[in-house]
């Protein structure tokens, strides 16, 4: 398997929430996964000059946190979570993969927080299943602070898998 971004220190973001979670009651961020079953030909038609999977899988590596409503006392902490199964059931992983805020900031305020490693020296996910083209991934507030809410942008980079992402086509 080969963990690498197909655009050298390339990161993309995807918004996985659309309104603001209030962080008090611990909530889960919606669930977002990689596009699937692109059409080369449309791609290539349309001059998009990049490599393109038929089965593209993530690697998270940070949340952009926006604080919209000022946090106070204990400070959040964000868990990445995953669902294998396709039943928006996140998974925490075995170990990894959190990240701790600062615990008061006064909206509006925006920061980015890099995970914890959530993968083996091996390269392998501490998750119950491993990659998968459909995985789809969350924000969970694990550790709620007295009062605020925010919205959280998830940060990845694109990676290779045997058999998932390994049939490439350059454009």
């Amino acid at each position: 398997m080969s963990v690498k971004s197909r655009q050298l220190g390339q990161t993309k973001t995807i918004l996985v929430t659309g309104s603001p979670l209030t962080l008090t009651s611990t909530p889960t961020s919606n669930g977002v996964q990689a596009p699937t079953g692109n059409a080369v030909a449309l791609l290539q038609n349309t001059k998009i000059d990049e490599w393109v999977a038929t089965g593209e899988v993530w690697r998270p590596i940070g949340v952009q946190v926006i604080t919209t409503t000022t946090t106070t006392t204990t400070a959040p902490v964000f868990q990445l979570q995953k669902d294998t199964a396709g039943n928006n059931t996140p998974l925490a992983p075995s170990s990894g993969g959190v990240t701790t805020a600062s615990s008061v900031r006064t909206a509006p305020y925006g920061e980015y927080f890099s995970f914890s490693s959530y993968v083996t020296s091996a390269g392998a996910l501490n998750y119950s299943a491993g990659d998968g083209a459909g995985d789809k991934w969350f924000v969970k507030c694990s550790t709620s602070p007295a009062a605020g809410a925010a919205m959280f942008t998830l940060h990845y980079v694109t990676i290779n898998v045997a058999g998932i992402s390994d049939a490439v086509t350059t454009l």
